[in-house]
């Protein structure tokens, strides 16, 4: 059914099914099996399900008659309907809705838990020594299978990334800003969390997950500038032009013929019922360093390299800083 919008140009737009003095309003961005419509038909009411699938970049609004087996709701009797959902209009009792959802119970088929009391990553250069050490304890990872859901669940209670170098100025990089009092505070408040639960259901067109949350505790980042030179020496890529002049080097084949890229119809689209990212805060220090072994590394890294140049302006600009930065999600 073709039709167009009263309103083009509002943000917020839904669509109004007006059937015998009854009206729903549909919000096509509710992806999914929405409640049915009642609206009556002569002496009785009549019942449609309303369904909103998405095809490709368009969701599509599907009606259809209510089928009791089917459907995942069903009407509520007599006794369960309560007064603010029952309305008289012109000597006739329309009851609104008066749906609940079918509680199925999901059936587990596989589950499996990892704990891990602590693990520990150390980074060493090609001279074999110790830049950085990471550590992570309280770790544990859950993955629930069932009828319905996928569920992955995942927890770090402490990080912490230490600086290894001989002689610097803040030897812990990143932790943490609230130590926690004991490790039963740990477990209510760990550092990093995140859990996801994806529904099997692919009728609708999308990849429907059901929940996502992402949860980073309030971090403190503190370096110094040796060691940061140290890390841009560490992590030089062997890209051309980075090491030598860049007009003695080819990128590429002039006479390169690039293929014009396939398009993919069948790239999946997510949707995401409830996606609760928490605000993050992260304190950030920096400390300029006028030890020796930075002129040693400044002539070993390459001033063709990017990143190197944009270090040595930023440093030079700000110089030490003490930022205190909070992201919030809307």
């Amino acid at each position: 059914m073709a039709y167009s919008w009263d309103l083009p140009f509002m943000k917020e737009k839904a669509l109004v099914l007006t059937v015998n003095g009854r009206e729903r309003e549909v919000s096509l961005q509710e992806i999914g099996s929405l409640v049915p419509f009642k609206f009556p038909a002569g002496e009785a009411n009549s019942i449609i399900s309303i369904d909103v699938i998405a095809e490709g970049p368009t969701q599509v609004l599907v009606l259809a008659d209510y089928d009791s087996k089917q459907s995942l709701f069903k009407q509520k009797s007599s006794s369960q309907m309560t007064l603010t959902e029952r309305g008289e209009e012109n000597g006739k009792d329309l009851t609104k809705e008066g749906f609940e959802v079918i509680d199925v119970d999901a059936v587990v088929t596989f589950s499996f838990q990892v704990r891990l009391e602590c693990i520990g990553i150390s980074i060493l250069n090609q001279r074999m020594q110790e830049l950085i050490y990471l550590s992570m304890t309280g770790l544990e990872m859950r993955y629930t299978d069932s009828n319905m859901y996928q569920s992955v669940n995942m927890l770090v209670k402490w990080l912490q990334i230490d600086n290894q170098l001989y002689g610097g100025s803040n030897p812990i990089i990143l932790c943490p800003t609230q130590t926690p009092k004991d490790g039963k505070d740990a477990s209510v408040h760990p550092t990093l969390h995140s859990a996801l639960v994806r529904a099997k259901d692919e009728t609708h067109g999308v990849v429907y997950f059901k929940y996502f949350s992402a949860l980073v505790q309030e971090l403190t980042v503190a370096m110094d500038e040796d060691f940061l030179y140290t890390l841009l020496e560490f992590s030089k890529f062997n890209v051309p032009g980075w090491t030598e002049d860049p007009s003695k080097v080819q990128l590429c084949d002039d006479s390169l013929d690039l293929p014009e890229p396939n398009a993919n119809e069948s790239e999946s689209q997510l949707f995401f019922e409830v996606l609760h990212l928490h605000p993050m805060k992260v304190n950030l220090s920096f400390m300029r360093s006028d030890r020796v072994n930075i002129e040693e590394a400044q002539q070993k890294t390459s001033s063709h390299n990017p990143i190197m140049y944009i270090f040595n302006v930023l440093t030079m600009a700000i110089g030490n800083i003490d930022v205190r930065t909070r992201f919030i999600y809307f």
